[in-house]
């Protein structure tokens, strides 16, 4: 507990609301004015922060309250605990007026099955955008009113997504020392492993192949639910599309047909489990122009229907859990 240094303030009591989170209470004698007394509070908020500021690795968040009577020390301690709730959204290390904090509100929700789509594109074909990109859906969930459930909605599909092309790329993550507990450290711990994934995408590719081939690798992800030929890569980059076809081959293993057809194959069983798309959506999505042709191809790779592999994963998942 800080010291007390000053006659006119006397510590009351501190009650520990949760692991992380202390109310202290102060009676202030001999002063006054209204305004003194709040200027007070004030001060001694912001001494108790430098006090913690100087504590290594320490993250805290200190809200004051103006002068309040005996009888309203519930109904503050009913307001406060409310904008406690949305306290990730803070700068770490800040120091707030509680009757100046914005009140909150879920908000609409937010469709993050297109986000996610655009996500996917920019790492795909290893854009620089991406960073920007994260940052602006951080700020989404956070204005115009704070949205708790869309921020777990959205770190969600962030870890989701970051952890297939971990797994995808190989990329090894090390061990964080700290916990981010804030939106902004949040964001920033996912734009790094982005970066960390863009890398990796480079770095493997450039080991592997040719620059002609990473550039079509680059170019079929992007464009996959597209419609996509060799002749089309021809046109796109201004050589012979069987020449592009066999140097493809060559270098991946793969044919070009097998590649596209496994990026939509492996986008349909994503969108599939997602379960808000029926057949004849997902196939558009991922570049098939009718649901029969796409459940010939799915069941060909996969083994089995769309609507059986929906059932049967769905299944899955729940024994899993």
């Amino acid at each position: 507990m800080v010291s007390e240094d000053e006659e006119d303030t006397v510590f009351v009591a501190d009650i520990l609301l949760t692991g992380d989170n202390l109310l202290v209470l102060y009676r202030l004698d001999n002063i006054n004015s209204r305004y003194q007394v709040n200027r007070k509070i004030e001060q001694r908020s912001r001494m108790i922060a430098s006090h913690l500021v100087s504590i290594p690795n320490c993250q805290f968040n200190i809200v004051f309250s103006d002068e309040i009577h005996r009888d309203e020390i519930s109904r503050t301690f009913q307001k406060l605990s409310g904008h406690i709730r949305y306290a990730v959204f803070w700068k770490s290390r800040c120091i707030y007026e509680m009757n100046r904090l914005r009140e909150a509100d879920e908000g609409e929700q937010i469709a993050w099955n297109e986000h996610e789509k655009e996500l996917r594109s920019l790492i795909n074909r290893g854009s620089e955008e991406i960073s920007n990109y994260v940052k602006y859906l951080f700020e989404l969930v956070r204005f115009p009113e704070y949205n708790l459930r869309a921020l777990r909605e959205l770190i969600y599909m962030l870890e989701n997504l970051v952890r297939e092309f971990e797994k995808r790329e190989g990329v090894i993550l090390r061990e964080s020392e700290s916990q981010e507990t804030k939106a902004d450290e949040i964001c920033l711990s996912y734009v790094r492993r982005i970066e960390q994934v863009l890398e990796a995408i480079s770095r493997n590719q450039n080991n592997q192949y040719s620059r002609q081939v990473c550039d079509m690798l680059n170019y079929i992800r992007q464009h996959y639910h597209e419609e996509l030929t060799l002749d089309i890569l021809g046109e796109v980059f201004s050589m012979n599309g069987v020449y592009l076809g066999q140097v493809f081959k060559k270098e991946t293993g793969f044919t070009f047909l097998k590649y596209l057809t496994g990026l939509r194959i492996e986008e349909a069983k994503r969108l599939l489990l997602q379960g808000d798309k029926n057949v004849t959506q997902v196939a558009e999505m991922v570049g098939y122009k009718t649901s029969q042709y796409f459940s010939q191809i799915f069941v060909k790779n996969v083994g089995v229907k769309p609507q059986e592999y929906r059932k049967w994963s769905g299944k899955k998942k729940e024994t899993d859990v």
